[in-house]
């Protein structure tokens, strides 16, 4: 929930993006603290799942998905596998506060373990707050541990949240992927609205602790007032008084209450739309601000004295495919073997290979067309540019996206089903995202460089194909046949004895230090890990 009207107070300084443009800005713009190739995002568990169970309840779909919220955030987790970032996903802990909005705080819920289980198959991390994951996600997002908050929930601010990313119901969205972003640098500059101000309008328009603040004061009331200052003071002398006896707190509290009523009895200051002296006489006759309140904003139980180790965080976990295929099956109802394949066909395989496109611990292998990653092996057949249609075409115009043919038959293998000829999947990817032989169209329109070779009549050849002419409108660019020298093989050897036969481009580390254990079961020693990056 949060707090009572903010949302709609701001909503005119929140840019509407997609996750993986929202991803691109932060590494474009130099967000991003040296030596990370990918931003994190941090995940308010909660109202995630709180947002799973209420898209059951829709209409026309009346509880009947299969696996019910499981089946949507399930559908969450392959969004987050396209975006080129990592994610941790926070979950509340004991140390909530007993009530909130006037009803007692669950500590177990019925979806814990088996979300946390998903969660970590799909290779993202988990992390425990002692008590709020807002507070604790805002904690990490202040010290540059987590670049963004997703959420739904509005106290993502009042907690010190500098970048939140606001979900957005689905009948307000015009793509499946869009968010709203909103800064705290942006409330500031556009609203006035420090964190002291949204302290202050929590208090004022009610929140989660106190559902009614004081009769009367809306948003625009509220915000007025948090645009005179009054909050930031409240704030400062709070944290310096936290601890004291409480003595001169009070008298500060008492001047403060008047200076407040004063301005509503005159707006003096001119941020109200007019004078108020009903609701400046309701705060003289009260006990506003309530003390308790103001340190449950300010003083949240935080992991901040025994902080995580982030390190994990910043790297791209490999899915486990066996785990997350037993998962639709207990949970989806996919149980029967065509359905399942045809499922993850659809469902999973796009994902992990935008996963592997993102990933820096990714290379490609031109001469076999091969994306070579930890655990997975992908071909990619053809690369086809075209122009979007539907609702993408407002998006993109007329602008060419590249589609990959990628087969899919690393992954069914992986899973035990028997290799078939066309066993393949198409794949829209961001153009960033190609290895650096495949971003260029016009490369590939013009063919290779005068120094791979002669050219020769119809038909032109380079290292990374042969590029032909399709008969309708888009150009398609057509691989070679793989050669009999199997990559994943040399690999294993070091990136030195395989640039000797291969050109290929490295993107970064393959990480060999994952918590979670691997298919087989087995664990690796965090001593394990191999620079593909020199050739020492």
């Amino acid at each position: 929930m949060g707090i009572n009207g903010l949302w709609k107070a701001i909503e005119t300084i929140g840019q509407r993006k997609s996750l993986t443009s929202i991803a691109y800005d932060l590494k474009r713009d130099g967000h991003l603290s040296e030596g990370r190739g990918l931003p994190c995002f941090g995940v308010d568990l909660s109202p995630c799942m709180d947002e799973c169970v209420a898209a059951t309840m829709a209409q026309g779909v009346n509880g009947q998905l299969p696996g019910g919220p499981l089946y949507i955030f399930f559908h969450k987790l392959v969004a987050y596998l396209e975006v080129p970032a990592t994610f941790v996903f926070v979950f509340d802990g004991p140390k909530r506060p007993a009530t909130k909005r006037g009803r007692q705080v669950r500590h177990q819920v019925w979806w814990g373990t088996v979300v946390e289980e998903l969660i970590l198959a799909f290779g993202f991390r988990v992390h425990h707050a002692p008590g709020e994951a807002e507070a604790e996600l805002a904690m990490l997002n202040h010290l540059r541990m987590i670049d963004g908050v997703i959420t739904s929930d509005s106290d993502a601010f009042i907690f010190g949240t500098r970048r939140v990313i606001r979900t957005i119901p689905n009948k307000l969205k015009e793509f499946t992927d869009e968010f709203e972003v909103y800064s705290a640098d942006g409330l500031e500059e556009k609203l006035r609205l420090t964190l002291g101000g949204v302290t202050l309008f929590a208090l004022l328009a009610g929140g989660d602790y106190d559902e009614t603040g004081v009769s009367g004061c809306g948003q625009a009331i509220s915000l007025g007032l948090a645009q005179c200052g009054f909050g930031d003071e409240l704030l400062a002398t709070s944290c310096q008084f936290l601890h004291s006896d409480g003595a001169e707190f009070d008298h500060f509290i008492q001047d403060w209450r008047a200076s407040l009523c004063e301005e509503l009895r005159t707006n003096s200051r001119g941020n109200l739309s007019g004078r108020r002296p009903d609701i400046a006489q309701k705060i003289e006759n009260s006990e506003f601000p309530d003390s308790r309140i103001v340190t449950l904003y300010i003083h949240p139980s935080t992991s901040a004295d025994s902080l995580p180790d982030p390190a994990s965080w910043f790297l791209v976990h490999d899915l486990l495919l066996n785990r997350i295929a037993q998962f639709c099956q207990q949970h989806l109802q996919w149980p029967m073997e065509g359905l399942l394949k045809n499922k993850l066909k659809k469902v999973i395989f796009p994902a992990i290979v935008l996963r592997m496109l993102h990933s820096p611990m990714t290379f490609y292998d031109s001469e076999t067309r091969m994306l070579i990653g930890p655990a997975f092996q992908v071909t990619i057949h053809k690369v086809l540019w075209k122009t979007r249609k539907g609702h993408f075409a407002s998006r993109y115009g007329a602008t060419k996206q590249p589609r990959l043919i990628v087969s899919t038959s690393n992954f069914l293998a992986l899973l035990g089903y028997p290799q078939e000829d066309g066993d393949s999947i198409s794949v829209w990817a961001p153009r960033e995202a190609l290895p650096l032989e495949l971003q260029d169209e016009d490369q590939l329109e013009s063919g290779p460089s005068k120094s791979r070779g002669p050219r020769r009549k119809k038909r032109q050849t380079s290292s990374i194909g042969t590029k032909k002419r399709a008969k309708g409108k888009h150009s398609t660019y057509q691989m070679p046949s793989a050669p009999s020298t199997s990559v994943a093989e040399d690999c294993i050897a070091g990136p030195s004895s395989l640039a000797n036969k291969h050109p290929i481009q490295w993107l970064g580390f393959i990480d060999l230090t994952s918590e979670a254990q691997s298919e087989t079961g087995s664990q690796v020693s965090k001593k394990e890990v191999i620079d593909l990056t020199t050739g020492d």
